[in-house]
């Protein structure tokens, strides 16, 4: 077997991070799972919910001390399985709708997502959880 592998054996968990808006309110969380079965159901349901922005399922492989060898930590590390984003994020030549064509609700995910991150607060978007500090920073 090689170190690799042996660093790599012991995954210790499955994580589900996802950004939504919902009127304007742009929120950030994330749902940790040891089976992939179970996070993936979960990513799976985020993909329908039309207030989800984006979703990324990644497998992530812990620090652990008993896998330190010859002097070398290992530190652990991400593995992106699947990444999601809104269809409202998608213009028409990429195969999306016309802004006409969207909702309110997706016309603000589009306008999000096309914002640059200091621009974004004067369209009116918020973090009334305080996960995006930039929009309450901008808005002091």
């Amino acid at each position: 077997m090689k170190l690799l592998d042996i660093l790599l054996e012991n995954t210790l968990e499955y994580k589900v991070e996802f950004v939504t808006i919902k009127d304007k309110d742009v929120s950030q969380g994330s749902a940790l799972y040891k089976e992939l079965a179970d996070a993936k159901k979960f990513f799976d349901s985020l993909t329908n919910d039309p207030e989800v922005y984006r979703a990324e399922l990644k497998k992530v492989m812990g620090a652990d001390s008993s896998r330190n060898v010859g002097g070398a930590s290992f530190t652990g590390g991400t593995e992106t399985i699947e990444r999601y984003s809104h269809p409202a994020t998608k213009g028409v030549d990429q195969g999306g709708k016309s802004s006409d064509e969207l909702t309110p609700a997706e016309l603000d995910i589009r306008v999000f997502a096309n914002s640059r991150m200091g621009t974004a607060a004067k369209k009116g978007f918020k973090s009334t959880d305080g996960t995006y500090k930039y929009l309450e920073e901008e808005t002091r």
